[in-house]
């Protein structure tokens, strides 16, 4: 009703179970016919309350409970698999032209790592006041070269870009999403002004080296760098895990002196090249009440995802076993990661492993190995135990 009271009378009326409950008497039978009312009254408003002020709030916290904890669950397990979906992204490469040029390189790579792009990561904000900031990484994910634009000098943006492109010639230009409209007009002018630009005077410089090479009658392979025309590719890139980066005390302590949007292309770049071992890294530091992988929550993989706080342990034990079989399945570069600490991550997932054992095995292998060219090699040398190795 409008005041709050709950009259169950209408519900009961009728129903079967009703007579079970007040059990009717003859008339003939009836000793006390005049109080049968009143007494009919009382035992039902009685049997009334009851269900009113104890079984009804009951149902009630039983049913939400038990809907929040289902719901809890269905959650925990979509965000699971939108994150091993995600896991199954792989690094950004080049096109290719004919896939058997993609097969070569392969092969050629073998036992290395495969190609991996040397990368320009452009950072860009649409932000009044925000620079544009610029990364030049290797094929190996090392920070070669940077560059800063500040606001004040965006007329310049055309020609800043154009020269830093010019001197890296990378094989892939990454911009971030969250430039958003930005980050779309800066692609636009790089594909339709700069590069066309730039590609043209690649290729009359390449045209004339050959030229030369064949009047100075030099050998072909000696110059043979010169024949692969420079094709790079414009992607903007969905920016999740730099954004987690650049503000995090893990990314002020791996890159004290540069600045937050700096750290942040950084890592899209790295992301790029090899994007489990930017998840993996998020396990490498732990929350004030010492929970490693907290920053994977700050990760939108469930528009619901606030609803699991209670749940927190658990949804980080179910996304770090999903992140164990994504590095088993891929496998680990072990000479990459004795060599680049921003790879070596991925070798505490490994089954039997974990960020204790995986730095002990790090160090071990840098004193007395140096370069793994076997892996019976870790076995011989007593570095592994026979489970881990196995894994």
């Amino acid at each position: 009703s409008d005041n709050g009271d709950i009259n169950l009378m209408p519900y009961f009326e009728g129903l079967d179970f009703v007579t079970k409950w007040f059990p009717t008497i003859p008339v003939d039978n009836d000793m006390y016919p005049e109080m049968r009312a009143t007494l009919d009254e009382l035992r039902f408003g009685a049997f009334q309350n009851s269900i009113i002020k104890y079984l009804l709030p009951e149902m009630e916290y039983e049913l939400k409970r038990d809907l929040i904890r289902i719901g809890k669950e269905h959650i925990l397990e979509e965000t699971t698999e939108n994150f091993k979906n995600l896991l199954e992204i792989g690094p950004v490469c080049k096109q290719y032209m004919d896939p058997r040029d993609k097969m070569s390189e392969m092969l050629i790579s073998c036992p290395q790592r495969p190609f991996s792009a040397r990368i320009v990561s452009i950072q860009c904000s649409p932000a009044n006041g925000a620079p544009l900031v610029m990364v030049y990484l290797d094929q190996f994910g090392v920070v070669c070269a940077s560059d800063l634009l500040p606001s004040r000098a965006m007329a310049t943006k055309q020609i800043t870009i154009s020269k830093f492109l010019n001197l890296h010639k990378p094989d892939i230009i990454l911009i971030n999403s969250s430039g958003a409209i930005v980050a779309k007009a800066t692609q636009a002018m790089i594909d339709r002004h700069i590069l066309p630009t730039l590609l043209e005077n690649a290729e009359n410089i390449r045209l004339e080296k050959i030229k030369r090479r064949n009047d100075d009658d030099i050998d072909y392979d000696s110059d043979i760098e010169d024949e692969v025309p420079w094709q790079p590719e414009t992607i903007i890139l969905k920016d999740d895990i730099s954004e987690i980066f650049k503000n995090s005390e893990r990314g002020k302590k791996m890159f004290p002196d540069y600045l937050p949007v700096m750290r942040a292309a950084i890592c899209l770049g790295r992301y790029a090249q090899e994007p489990l071992s930017e998840f993996c890294n998020l396990w490498t530091s732990a929350s004030g009440d010492g929970k490693f992988g907290y920053e994977a929550l700050f990760l939108k993989l469930h528009p619901m995802l606030n609803w699991t706080k209670s749940i927190r342990d658990q949804l980080l034990s179910s996304l770090e076993r999903v992140l164990v079989n994504a590095v088993c399945d891929v496998g680990v570069d072990i000479n990459g990661v004795l060599q680049y600490d921003h790879l070596s991550s991925m070798l505490a997932f490994v089954g039997g492993l974990g960020l204790r054992k995986a730095n002990m095995l790090r160090s071990s292998i840098r004193e007395k190995i140096k370069n793994v060219t076997s892996r019976v090699q870790l076995l011989e040398r007593r570095l592994l135990k026979l489970n881990v190795w196995t894994n």
